[in-house]
């Protein structure tokens, strides 16, 4: 009797280790998840349906600042593919504010009493935005924005492994805007001229741009 009494003992105390073991592992595999989709890079889920496309909730709408009379706003949207799973996570933290982060999806332009301007036709993804500063030491006479708009990798999302393009636009508004497709980069060299890379890894092109004049040059490198 004493041996059977120890055994069912050494027999719970293992069950109850393996029981501990395994509760450890999906809690760490819960946060670890969580903490990989709260960090992974900017992406917007391409709505599919008209149900999915009201799953975007705005959020807010971000006051990016002012350059030359114009106020500049970014729209701010939250797409979630898992709604539920996500308000499920920020429950069990007990924070609203874990839940799936939202992005820059267009920006506003408002002057005085005319319509508001919008930088995208229709809302897309903006990946950086760099307003006309005078404390920048180039003084770059103009803003940018970099922009996905179309899912080009067919991932159903928009990110920064689509087709980046690159909006430079006027301080006034006063001159159409410069966009360009299938960007690589782009590096300020003047107060009116911006090196901008194009095409791809293997076959890129250097265009140097006068914002002022609106001209393209391709620079000659190979």
């Amino acid at each position: 009797m004493k041996r059977l009494y120890e055994w069912i003992t050494k027999a719970n105390q293992v069950l109850l280790f393996l029981v501990l073991l395994g509760a450890a592992a999906y809690v760490a595999g819960f946060f670890y998840d969580l903490k990989k989709r709260r960090w992974e890079p900017p992406s917007v889920a391409v709505a599919q349906t008209a149900e999915e496309a009201k799953s975007s909730v705005v959020l807010e709408v971000r006051f990016l600042g002012q350059v030359s009379g114009i106020y500049v706003f970014g729209l701010m949207k939250r797409v979630v593919v898992d709604e539920q799973a996500w308000l499920r996570a920020s429950a069990s933290l007990g924070s609203e504010d874990s839940r799936y982060p939202g992005y820059m999806v267009n920006v506003v332009f408002s002057k005085g009493d005319q319509p508001l301007r919008k930088l995208l036709p229709k809302d897309g993804l903006v990946l950086s935005d760099y307003l006309l500063n005078e404390q920048d030491p180039y003084k770059f006479s103009a803003s940018r924005f970099t922009c996905v708009t179309e899912d080009t990798d067919g991932n159903h999302q928009l990110d920064e492994k689509d087709r980046n393009d690159l909006y430079i636009i006027s301080a006034n508004l006063d001159r159409p805007d410069m966009v360009f497709n299938g960007v690589l980069g782009d590096r300020v060299i003047s107060p009116t001229h911006i090196m901008v890379k194009t095409g791809t890894a293997k076959d890129p092109h250097f265009w140097d741009v006068d914002v002022e004049t609106q001209a393209k040059k391709e620079i000659p490198w190979k």
